[in-house]
């Protein structure tokens, strides 16, 4: 989930399998689009899913979401989400 820590935006997770915590911090961008976290838990659950590791797939999460978020800031209508379809790249990469 994510959470400020130490006034720092950050996601913090767990994994049960290991018995350990982990914290990334992120920089917001100051840009909102509806479906950010459905498209954040998308993707960390297709690269779980392909045996990436919790914190691995959390990261990559973090940053397919902020890619998207940066590339489609510009977009005029930001009620209509984050044009996943147009930016395949961005989920490809790895």
């Amino acid at each position: 989930t994510s959470i400020p820590i130490d006034g720092q935006p950050s996601v913090i997770g767990y994994n049960h399998l290991t018995d350990t915590w982990f914290t990334h911090v992120y920089t917001e961008i100051p840009v909102h689009f509806p479906g950010t976290g459905d498209t954040f838990s998308a993707v960390l659950v297709g690269r779980v899913m392909a045996g990436w590791s919790l914190q691995r797939a959390t990261s990559d999460a973090m940053r397919v979401v902020a890619e998207l978020i940066e590339r489609n800031a510009d977009q005029e209508d930001k009620s209509a989400g984050l044009p996943i379809e147009a930016c395949p790249d961005v989920i490809d990469h790895e």
